[in-house]
């Protein structure tokens, strides 16, 4: 499958490791990668270039990855940076999700070489996706009929499912866009324990998009005294259910997908 990019920057001191990386994309020709041995070469080289990735190691001579990581952001905030680590540098890792990686690779992994065209490919569509996710979410907030017809659905949703707590849409990044109305005409959830929630979710997707979660369209979420169900929205978010109880997966699903096309069909015309 050819790739959804064509150049790398790979900002890496070690020379065995760069072959490694050079030696896994041999069968994709059109991919073309540049090397840089320090931190503030690879800056150089991604300002005078044109790159579709950053694949970053995290101990360079002159400089931290989280550093170059930083400089990336604030100089190039549109090239998606995938962090390289090894086994004990799990904090490493969770920091650059933080700070505006979109996602590790460990290299002291099995099949580390054979899968990391897969990962890279995988990572750089939900950077894609993503980006897409933010633009409609700011024509979203700007559109308030458009978030009330959005409140509208998930008030539906919510007389289907009455024992649920709260029903909300959150963005990418886990920040409410919607949030369901009690019959009081108040709100049943607040926004931050929607945005809770939604960082939650925002959590399991950094860690799925290197566990092959991501993937996966809906699910349950259990906690000690209920439940999340949730639903993703194609470039939006999640549309997320609260339970005080143990969520039915099937029945609970089941109305909580017929919401979601709603929703889906709410934004296309913003997209």
């Amino acid at each position: 499958m050819p790739a959804s990019f064509r150049r790398i920057l790979h900002i890496e001191d070690s020379e065995t490791d760069a072959y490694i990386v050079k030696r896994a994309f041999r069968d994709q020709p059109d991919v073309e990668i540049a090397w840089a041995t320090t931190g503030s070469q690879g800056l150089q080289k991604l300002l005078e270039g044109n790159f579709d990735l950053v694949l970053l190691d995290y101990a360079l001579p002159d400089m931290t990855g989280l550093e170059v990581l930083l400089q990336v952001v604030e100089k190039s905030p549109g090239t998606p940076v995938v962090i390289v680590s090894g086994f004990g540098s799990e904090y490493v890792a969770a920091r650059g999700l933080q700070v505006g990686a979109i996602g590790y690779v460990n290299k002291d992994a099995p099949h580390f070489r054979e899968e990391l065209p897969r990962t890279l490919e995988r990572l750089h569509e939900q950077s894609r996706s993503q980006r897409r996710a933010k633009e409609i979410e700011e024509r979203i907030r700007t559109r308030p009929n458009l978030r009330h017809s959005m409140e509208d659905v998930l008030g539906t949703l919510r007389e289907a499912l009455p024992e649920a707590r709260g029903t909300f849409i959150t963005s990418s990044d886990g920040l409410p866009l919607a949030l369901s109305k009690s019959a009081e005409g108040g709100r049943d959830i607040d926004p931050l324990s929607a945005m809770v929630c939604g960082s939650v979710l925002r959590n399991l997707d950094m860690i799925g998009g290197n566990l092959d979660l991501a993937e996966q369209e809906t699910g349950v979420v259990r906690y000690r005294d209920g439940s999340l169900v949730y639903r993703r929205v194609p470039d939006v978010g999640s549309l997320v259910v609260v339970f005080d109880r143990e969520a039915h997966a099937r029945e609970d699903l089941r109305e909580v997908d017929v919401a979601a096309r709603e929703i889906t069909s709410l934004v296309k015309d913003v997209a």
